[in-house]
């Protein structure tokens, strides 16, 4: 039997009619007759007792119209949580992020959409810039959130980038040090200091690099590396090293513990906080789709989409 036989069967049974039941199903009585005795005889029982006049549903269609109205049910039942999974309503959306969703601001609208979409769960996969792109292409990770710019990303990654937030680098030095006193250097004028090595899979490595290039000097890392911002604030309180960091970065840091001044760099270098998604020919998840638009819409945010 399939489910045709069952809405026929049902259709009978609720109008103990065959030319009512044929009408709402669009069929021939006939066709629909047809249907009923394959029916009885592929269960080799008896449902109806049928006369020129009238349809009399026998014991054994009471019990099979109980059974097909539960199954019809669950049937209805599972087509519409099927479609809120394919209309991105319910399910797992799991964004791969730097650890960094709190000084951008992120936190806060991602609490919004979860208030939105109740029935949505997000997990959050954290690891440096450089170590979320593969996850993406391994399906691992659905969004991801990151800092890397666009001109860093390994050029075999044909991703959509999407701005989300800017950001501004500052120096940041001990208090001892020898520019502890200005408040604003060229990039230029410290080639010979030595730079806190972040981990090459981030971006802070790869920008800092990159920053120093554009001012014409390749950067002298210390011999020691550290994925931990506060420690690198610790070696460069100790004026052991400089660091260029972003600004939104140390919101949240109580620098003054650390005995480090920060000055602005000329010229200004900035960097863009990123949501990231598979290119345009890939099948998107319904969820990640809701969530970036939710997201771009709800806080007017330019959807501006950078290859």
């Amino acid at each position: 039997m399939d489910l045709y036989q069952f809405k026929c069967v049902l259709a009978v049974a609720k109008y103990n009619n065959f030319n009512k039941a044929s009408s709402e199903l669009c069929v021939t009585p006939p066709a629909l007759s047809q249907q009923i005795k394959r029916v009885e005889e592929e269960l080799d029982v008896q449902l109806f007792e049928r006369t020129t006049r009238s349809v009399k549903i026998l014991p054994a269609g009471v019990d099979f119209i109980n059974h097909a109205n539960k199954i019809m049910a669950d049937v209805s039942h599972l087509e519409e949580t099927m479609q809120k999974y394919a209309k991105g309503t319910v399910g797992t959306l799991v964004i791969g992020c730097v650890p960094i969703l709190r000084e951008y601001g992120i936190i806060r609208w991602i609490r919004s959409f979860v208030d939105e979409y109740p029935s949505v769960a997000i997990e959050f996969r954290e690891d440096e810039c450089y170590n979320l792109y593969p996850l993406l292409y391994s399906n691992d990770i659905h969004l991801a959130m990151l800092t890397a710019p666009t001109n860093l990303k390994p050029t075999n990654v044909h991703l959509k980038s999407y701005p989300l937030a800017c950001d501004e680098f500052v120096l940041i030095v001990s208090k001892q040090h020898p520019l502890a006193r200005r408040r604003c250097v060229q990039l230029s004028e410290i080639s010979d200091e030595s730079f806190i090595r972040y981990s090459q899979s981030s971006s802070l490595f790869k920008e800092t690099v990159d920053f120093c290039h554009q001012a014409g000097f390749s950067p002298k890392f210390t011999n020691f590396e550290t994925g931990s911002i506060d420690t690198a604030l610790g070696f460069v309180a100790e004026n052991i090293a400089v660091t260029l960091l972003p600004q939104k970065q140390l919101a949240g840091i109580q620098l003054s513990n650390f005995q480090i001044r920060q000055i602005q760099v000329r010229p200004k270098v900035k960097r863009t906080f990123l949501m990231v998604s598979k290119v345009a020919h890939s099948p998107e998840y319904p969820i990640a789709n809701n969530f970036k638009d939710y997201i771009f819409n709800k806080y007017n945010l330019p959807l501006v989409c950078q290859p």
